[in-house]
């Protein structure tokens, strides 16, 4: 089996798929009909390519593109469409769940708990694992059966929105106004995780979990400040991996001074890099990571590579991915 890819100007692409699958990837059109896979990425897919296809893979493809291709190959048996889309999102929203749930089970804590106290006297383990910690730590906070609500509503939320799901919490979101763009795949997204839309004020009052999805603008600067801490739990979490401007650091300081919000993660800062002195770096509820959340260039090509040599299924695709990527939901065959 041949592959060609489509729209790889700068052949990196390429390379990194030659390293997952067994066999040379090719850049341009198909020669001939029949044992090709064409991938096409980052601009439409030619009629002469649709022809020439046994397998089609559309990455990060326009809505409008998509649809027409789709249309387009409705009731053909070949070729068949596969589509991957949202990678980077997909990535930010597994680093942003990974910091809710180091902040939810008081990892940092613990961290500076082993690092600082002393402990008892060591005995020899001998039996199965006890429960709870050898040092007076703080409870973790369960997620099961809580409310996280987004403050926005991007790709990054729709994918932790099914994570959410997985762990029983309940998910309501408020659009932002200025994202009238992506609202129909909004709405999809929430009807496939079971989010709720909600009023702003309204999410901020009932979410036990705050994830701010929102892009940058005037708008969103300065998004969550006092009266919005004031609206929230006192036992509330806060995650921040979408811009350092969305929360007033000043009164976000005031509120965990005054034990009016359960912890917050912050991945992003009013100024970067985070300043040595700072003073959110003193509060063991707080999780401060440097900016990773947000993947490089790099990363998502990576992952790219990793996702479209797992959807042909060919010899020594990379083993820690699965063995299918299925971006577009399909209904269980009945056994």
């Amino acid at each position: 089996m041949q592959v060609w890819l489509v729209g790889d100007p700068n052949g990196q692409l390429a390379v990194r798929l030659t390293r997952h699958l067994s066999v040379e990837v090719r850049t341009g059109l198909p020669e001939e009909a029949g044992e090709h896979v064409v991938i096409v990425s980052g601009q439409p897919a030619s009629d002469e390519a649709l022809a020439l296809a046994r397998t089609i893979v559309l990455i990060e493809p326009e809505l409008a593109e998509q649809d027409r291709v789709t249309r387009l190959l409705a009731g053909q048996s070949q070729p068949r469409l596969e589509i991957v889309s949202n990678i980077a999102s997909g990535i930010r929203a597994e680093r942003s769940w990974s910091l809710l749930l180091s902040l939810a089970t008081r990892i940092p804590a613990a961290i500076k708990a082993l690092a600082t106290e002393s402990s008892p006297r060591s005995d020899l383990v001998t039996g199965s694992a006890q429960g709870g910690s050898w040092l007076d730590l703080e409870r973790p906070v369960s997620l099961f059966g809580h409310t996280i609500g987004f403050v926005g509503f991007t790709p990054v939320g729709w994918k932790m929105a099914e994570f959410a799901a997985q762990f029983r919490i309940r998910t309501v979101y408020w659009p932002e106004p200025e994202a009238r763009a992506t609202q129909f795949e909004s709405e999809g997204a929430a009807l496939r995780s079971g989010a709720t839309k909600v009023d702003f004020d309204d999410l901020l009052a009932m979410s036990d979990i705050i994830v701010l999805d929102v892009c940058y603008s005037n708008r969103t600067t300065r998004l969550i400040d006092s009266p919005e801490l004031a609206l929230m739990r006192p036992d509330a979490l806060l995650v921040n991996t979408a811009h350092g401007r969305a929360i007033d650091e000043g009164a976000l300081l005031q509120a965990l001074r005054d034990r009016r919000l359960g912890g917050a993660a912050l991945d992003r800062f009013n100024y970067e890099p985070l300043p040595d002195d700072s003073p959110l770096r003193g509060f063991e509820r707080v999780l401060l990571t440097p900016g990773i959340a947000v993947p490089t260039d790099t990363e998502v090509l990576d992952r790219t590579a990793v996702e479209v040599a797992s959807i042909l299924s060919l010899p020594d695709a990379s083993s820690f991915a699965p063995r299918r990527v299925r971006h577009v939901r399909r209904r269980r065959a009945t056994p």
